[in-house]
């Protein structure tokens, strides 16, 4: 009961998994008692996943060989209680896009995250990376958005020898940062958007002229031709990775964005209900929430609890 009881906790706040209980079964179990409980299974969750790449011994012969790879990373801020706003960094991983029923599905995706920093993500991500994967003959697709702790040269130090690194600055982030640069002129903001997709550069300087020439004379001139120029520089500083991927000279025309959207179960379950989180609290509750996802959470209770096998097994 305490494997469903922390599953219940994942996707809503205790109480609720609390009245569920009481609800569906002749159990009752308070609402305390499920956090101490998620609590203890996120910290066995965490513990896992650091050791377990550590004692692998898999020879790379027999490690999976796939033509490509997808990691990307992103950070998520949540609702803070007595500490400030805890950040959860995560790091997604996986091998294309399949369609399932005519809906399209992530292949064999894998999450990780930390609070404590967006290296240890990585480092989680890349133990389980060297323990899983050859990639030598790999083309690594990696998505962010370039922000602190989240540069290509942060996918460069996991994926190892390649056959290819491609680095993409993600779509949202750099949609999201020409409308607070132009926010001031939508027209000009949505056209630039579509430049940018484009990969068009003379659309994109002609749209920068264009917007400077619109700005009236008021109160806040030099503070709208400055957030132009500080535009165009962000837009030339980060041109090659702004190439969309179909552009590219790949053998996949999608599967980006992933981190992004797939931020909605964590943000669901800590940003919009219940109370603020510790730091600890949001590491514990997360790496549930990611092994639910990845599919290991029975696995790894199983493996490390001895109780939960005899729990399963009766």
């Amino acid at each position: 009961m305490e494997m469903e009881a922390v599953s219940l906790a994942s996707d809503s706040v205790y109480r609720k998994a609390s009245d569920a209980i009481e609800l569906l079964t002749p159990l009752s179990i308070s609402h305390g008692a499920i956090h101490s409980m998620t609590q203890r299974l996120g910290e066995t969750i965490q513990n896992y996943t650091d050791e377990a790449p550590l004692h692998d011994e898999t020879p790379i012969k027999d490690k999976k060989k796939i033509p490509v790879l997808f990691i990307e990373g992103d950070g998520l801020l949540l609702k803070g209680s007595k500490e400030k706003r805890p950040e959860l960094h995560r790091v997604q991983i996986h091998e294309g896009v399949v369609v399932n029923r005519k809906r399209p599905e992530l292949k064999n995706s894998l999450l990780f995250e930390s609070t404590e920093s967006s290296r240890k993500a990585f480092e989680r991500a890349g133990k389980w990376l060297e323990k899983e994967y050859d990639l030598r003959n790999t083309i690594v697709i990696s998505n962010s958005d370039d922000g602190s702790g989240y540069e290509r040269d942060k996918f460069d130090a996991i994926i190892g020898q390649t056959q290819r690194h491609e680095h993409f600055r993600d779509v949202y982030h750099v949609n999201r940062k020409i409308k607070e640069r132009l926010s001031f002129d939508k027209k000009m903001a949505n056209l630039m958007i579509r430049a940018v997709r484009l990969y068009d550069q003379d659309q994109v300087n002609v749209i920068l002229h264009t917007t400077l020439s619109r700005i009236d004379d008021n109160e806040k001139e030099a503070d709208y031709i400055e957030n132009v120029y500080k535009l165009e520089k962000y837009i030339q500083r980060n041109w090659s990775s702004l190439k969309p991927l179909m552009m590219k000279d790949l053998p996949v025309q999608k599967g980006l964005g992933v981190c992004e959207s797939n931020h909605r179960p964590f943000s669901y379950r800590m940003k919009h209900q219940g109370r603020g989180f510790t730091k600890k609290g949001v590491g514990n509750l997360a790496a549930v929430i990611s092994a639910r996802r990845n599919g290991s959470f029975l696995s790894i209770l199983t493996t490390e609890l001895p109780a939960f096998q005899e729990e399963v097994t009766d």
